[in-house]
């Protein structure tokens, strides 16, 4: 079967499968996750129906990719804050208060990051190395800061555990319509999160 001129651009460009998760995104972030599917990535990206199977060998494993880009963004939010953070606790505050902005803006991606929809973790390697960058950078600040007060370093994975709730939990309640910034004099989620963790 012949290649239409829109996928024959991709293939020969060699970004056919960072264009098919792209469109991925847009449609679960624009439609929700019940509207995505490998034909609906085809259709926005341009391409024929089969092509999507060149890369990916059902929706999970495009889920999988869609989701990798998620903990992507999330870790360089995470690299930011470590940059701009005067002090360990200043970076930590940091980190949170990116983690539920991130949350907020990406909350159909947010939560198939976090939903447990990929169920063969065997199969989806990159995304699972990818998803522990960002959990492993949330570790490195509770360290440093238990450094920087004193603290036995044995506490690290319990606090880790600790400051990963809270910006979980709040990210989830804004989500979900139960916490609204503006009901804490707040403009935004990201302010509501600087608010509470006081950065």
């Amino acid at each position: 079967m012949a290649k239409s001129p829109n996928e024959s651009r991709a293939y020969h460009h060699g970004n056919l499968k960072e264009a098919l998760i792209e469109a991925g995104r847009q449609i679960l972030e624009e439609e929700g996750l019940d509207k995505l599917s490998l034909r609906g990535v085809a259709r926005r990206a341009g391409v024929s129906q089969t092509a999507p199977y060149h890369h990916f060998k059902d929706k999970e494993t495009l889920l999988a990719a869609i989701a990798q880009t998620g903990f992507q963004d999330l870790a360089g939010a995470a690299r930011k804050a470590l940059k701009e953070g005067k002090s360990p606790q200043d970076q930590l505050d940091r980190y949170g208060a990116g983690y539920v902005e991130f949350a907020a803006k990406h909350p159909a991606l947010f939560n198939l990051m976090f939903s447990g929809q990929l169920s063969s973790d065997k199969d989806h390697t990159e995304f699972l190395e990818t998803a522990s960058v960002s959990f492993e950078l949330l570790r490195q600040c509770v360290a440093q800061v238990l450094e920087a007060n004193g603290a036995p370093p044995n506490l690290t994975d319990i606090r880790t555990l600790s400051s990963w709730s809270i910006v979980h939990g709040l990210a989830t309640l804004i989500i979900d319509g139960r916490v609204a910034p503006e009901d804490y004099a707040c403009t935004s989620a990201k302010d509501l999160a600087a608010k509470m963790l006081g950065c």
